[in-house]
């Protein structure tokens, strides 16, 4: 008996690599940077305006680097297969600050990797509250701001920020162009409120 159970897990054992594909497969993860639209807008360090971004703030659950998809009520989908580039708060805060220099030629905006010598440089803050997609189409960004004179201890600009859209549940190039797009809207609103 113990001879047979021996033959037959060693049979087993020549039969298992058959069933096994040993061979490499592709990585199925897709990478995902937040557009920012053209980078060769006109700028100069010589502008006459100054605008400090400082980096975005994010709720917890949208700071890890798996794309984040409402599914319903409060649950969240995490995509295994579908990720972000860059860190997604450096990613906006990077978009962000090139959709506002397309949006405002008499400004330049630092994110910190460059310092003027300026008497007085307006601040921006933002927070974002919102920025997913849902399974079943709906796309949200939401985010509050303010524009702050330090120097004078003055609010310059201030709101709430909603933007919604759609996209077809299933692309995620195609959800990660919404919210671009959204960011846009978003930089648009900020620049109508500053002060020319």
């Amino acid at each position: 008996m113990r001879c047979s159970f021996l033959l037959a897990f060693a049979s087993l054992g020549l039969l298992l690599p058959g069933c096994v594909n040993l061979e490499p497969s592709a990585d199925p993860t897709s990478f995902y940077v937040l557009h920012s639209g053209p980078s060769d807008a006109p700028q100069s360090d010589e502008t006459s305006h100054v605008l400090t971004l400082h980096q975005v703030r994010l709720p917890e659950y949208l700071q890890g680097s798996k794309i984040a998809v409402h599914e319903k009520g409060f649950q969240m989908r995490y995509s295994d297969w579908n990720r972000w580039g860059e860190e997604l708060d450096l990613g906006i805060t990077r978009a962000l600050a090139e959709h506002l220099n397309a949006a405002l030629p008499d400004y330049q905006v630092d994110t910190g990797r460059r310092r003027y010598l300026h008497e007085s440089t307006p601040v921006l803050e933002v927070e974002v509250e919102r920025f997913e997609g849902s399974i079943s189409g709906e796309v949200w960004v939401a985010a509050r701001y303010i524009v702050i004179d330090e120097d004078k201890s003055e609010v310059l600009a201030q709101g709430h920020f909603r933007y919604e859209s759609q996209w077809n549940g299933e692309d995620y190039q195609q959800l990660v162009a919404t919210l671009s797009d959204g960011l846009r809207a978003l930089a648009s609103e900020i620049a109508t409120k500053l002060p020319e």
